[in-house]
């Protein structure tokens, strides 16, 4: 079994903690065991249309850690990521009590994510094979150290999610 823990970033708050797994996180949305496990395949494949003509979809492989708490985690990151960054999708509860599920950008080694920046963000169920809208942080870029975000709710990305196992 995956050991996976976070490390303490340098940030303002975006999300409440609601995690022993996270209890030192100030910043960083907690993982929480997602409402339906048991519909959840253990890969992901997730892309615009132009990603899966390409056949470059991001492949993302289910992780729980030893609390049974899950997150999704692939070895590629968005065009703002930087070299030797994994992206994650994690389950995220804001200051306004919203669920969203977020992907963000950071560093993993020895079982701990260091989170650098949130990038994408979706209220759907995001595993689900079909096309999902993701909102988009506008302060991501390669420079964004601060996990401060301002989510562009205007222009959605179109993405599909599919299972490549099935």
């Amino acid at each position: 079994m995956l050991s996976l823990a976070l490390a303490q970033p340098s940030c303002e708050a975006s999300y409440t903690l609601q995690s022993s797994w996270l209890s030192s996180v100030a910043c960083l949305a907690m993982i929480v065991p997602f409402e339906a496990p048991a519909d959840m395949p253990v890969q992901i494949a997730i892309g615009t249309r132009r990603v899966f003509q390409n056949n470059d979809p991001f492949v993302y492989d289910l992780l729980r850690d030893d609390n049974g708490q899950l997150a999704y985690v692939c070895q590629k990151t968005s065009s703002y990521g930087r070299e030797g960054e994994v992206l994650t999708i994690m389950d995220c509860t804001n200051d306004q009590g919203e669920r969203w599920f977020v992907a963000t950008e950071g560093t993993l080694a020895n079982g701990t994510f260091t989170a650098r920046q949130q990038v994408f963000r979706t209220q759907s169920k995001f595993w689900e094979p079909r096309q999902h809208q993701w909102q988009t942080n506008r302060l991501a870029s390669r420079d964004n150290f601060t996990m401060q975000v301002d989510w562009d709710a205007d222009w959605l990305l179109v993405c599909e999610t599919r299972h490549p196992t099935e």
